[in-house]
């Protein structure tokens, strides 16, 4: 019997078409959860007040957040595939629901609460398939790919919708396309689900007892923060706190300095998708901790570029390069060390990389609050400084992970 810490006869690479079907749902969901940013558009179509679109976001992070302490049992009880597919029913609906917003009262908050739970299951349990079938030492690979097909999505959305609505179509029409999308991305995740896909027992059915190590109890997150887990959890955290304080306060940095801030987002977005898939491959060839450290590092070069930078696009560019190259990365890389550190200090993987993503929501959805403060206090001359501050602090965390007993060095 595998005991909850363990993860059992572990391949060298995913049954191809399980990959497949995470990263397409994965494409899919991030593009429905990426239309968010077409909503205070359609609400002012409606003749609504665009800010409601900031109440329904604001909704789905608070419904984010608590589904996140509890998904792991879910997916204990029914399985992390039908778990996922859920996921996809449950965007559908969002994406229904605020294809009727502006004709149904409160359809606003009701998809806003729907998209947080949706998300929230999808990015929480999609890695855990890889987790349980995949060798410690390749898991890199897939996590990357994973987050790719992730950042694709979230990069396609608003563009592919405002495409659309460009013809004459209404957004309620883009928003009922994505919510068929998302029923396309559940329906696959089911197929998968049912069927062997290597002559054992589906990931959707397999684990499902009391013993499950997907369970996120106080006892577990004990365990795996006892062991050097603990570090790149914290690491994910402070490069969360990074990215959600410039990529908030982007407009208002790009303003002062008569910049355009769209040119970050889409410098970040394609540098961050091309790295993901050009690269996933050849990370397991390289030192983890080593790949840590370079990539934090290369997020501090960037935050001192735009520290620095008082107007020049060249400079603008290279650091919005930069800053994507480093976190870009880094997200898989440490979401690879977390699990892989947890497992071989006899903690459960998948708990690990549920306390690892959430980390992540809390500096997300948490530090543009404490980043808004900053601002008021001292705009973008005071925050840049924080965030580099923090970067380092991570960087020099890095380092000291560089010394600690773990994983085997030369590979994830």
């Amino acid at each position: 019997m595998t005991m909850p810490g363990e993860t059992p006869n572990p391949e060298t690479r995913m049954p191809g078409a399980l990959l497949l079907a995470l990263l397409v749902s994965g494409i899919s969901l991030a593009a429905c959860y990426g239309a968010t940013f077409l909503l205070a558009e359609h609400l002012r179509d409606q003749g609504r007040d665009p800010a409601l679109a900031g109440i329904a976001v604001t909704t789905g992070t608070v419904f984010t957040i608590a589904v996140a302490l509890v998904a792991g049992r879910l997916a204990a009880r029914i399985g992390t595939l039908r778990c996922l597919a859920l996921a996809g029913l449950v965007m559908a609906l969002a994406m229904l629901a605020f294809a009727l917003t502006g004709r149904v009262a409160g359809s606003h908050l009701v998809g806003g609460a729907l998209l947080g739970i949706a998300w929230s299951l999808f990015y929480i349990l999609a890695p855990l398939p890889i987790i349980a079938r995949v060798a410690a030492g390749q898991r890199i690979r897939d996590l990357t790919y994973l987050s790719g097909a992730q950042m694709a999505g979230l990069g396609l959305a608003a563009p592919l919708g405002g495409s659309v609505a460009a013809q004459g179509l209404p957004l309620a029409f883009v928003y009922i396309g994505f919510a068929l999308l998302a029923s396309g991305a559940a329906m696959l995740l089911l197929a998968i689900g049912a069927r062997r896909t290597d002559g054992r027992a589906s990931p959707a059915h397999a684990g499902q007892g009391p013993d499950d190590g997907s369970i996120l109890d106080l006892a577990r997150v004990g365990a795996v923060l006892a062991t050097t887990a603990r570090v790149p959890i914290v690491l994910i955290g402070l490069a969360s706190c990074t990215f959600a304080g410039l990529a908030t306060f982007q407009s208002l940095y790009a303003a002062e300095r008569g910049l355009a801030f769209g040119q970050f987002f889409l410098v970040f977005t394609l540098v961050t998708v091309a790295l993901r898939f050009g690269l996933a491959a050849h990370l397991t060839r390289l030192p983890a901790e080593r790949l840590a450290v370079f990539l934090l590092a290369l997020v501090v070069v960037a935050l001192a570029l735009f520290w620095l930078d008082r107007g020049s696009v060249p400079v603008y560019l290279l650091a919005s390069a930069l800053f994507a190259a480093g976190y870009g990365l880094s997200y898989s890389t440490l979401n690879a060390l977390a699990v892989n550190r947890a497992e071989a200090g006899g903690a459960a993987p998948a708990v690990a990389s549920q306390v690892f993503t959430i980390t992540y929501f809390l500096g997300l959805f948490g530090f543009p609050a404490i980043g808004g403060l900053l601002i008021s206090m001292g705009g973008t001359a005071l925050l840049l400084p924080v965030l580099a501050a923090l970067a380092t602090l991570a960087l020099a965390l890095a380092l000291g992970m560089l010394r600690m007993p773990g994983v085997a060095r030369k590979s994830v």
